[in-house]
């Protein structure tokens, strides 16, 4: 749990599941929507996480950068994403992480 699953690289199962915008909940998240997203898409997550913690150096790095990305991946809002541990939180950074290294 917790790990990108090899079944498929955008999966992150979570340990504890997070309630969606809709209300429903949220077990897993399938990251394979990053694909999908553009440099509008960065940008935006770039302007977030500015706003939300002031310089950031290197949004690659960026908490709110990583997480913004995957809502918009999953087509959740980022406050949502807030909502996960710490453990699912830092298995869904890696995960985008991984993909903008081009190991995804």
């Amino acid at each position: 749990m917790g790990k990108v699953k090899e079944e498929s690289e955008y999966l992150v199962k979570l340990h504890k599941p997070i309630q969606g915008a809709d209300g429903e909940e949220i077990r897993q998240i399938d990251l394979s929507g990053i694909e999908g997203l553009n440099a509008r898409d960065m940008e935006r997550a770039e302007k977030l996480a500015v706003a939300e913690g002031g310089i950031v150096t290197v949004p690659e790095l960026n908490t709110t950068y990583l997480l913004s990305l995957a809502a918009s991946a999953i087509g959740q809002p980022f406050d949502v994403l807030q909502e996960l541990g710490i453990q699912d939180a830092t298995a869904v950074k890696r995960a985008v992480q991984s993909f903008l290294n081009g190991a995804g």
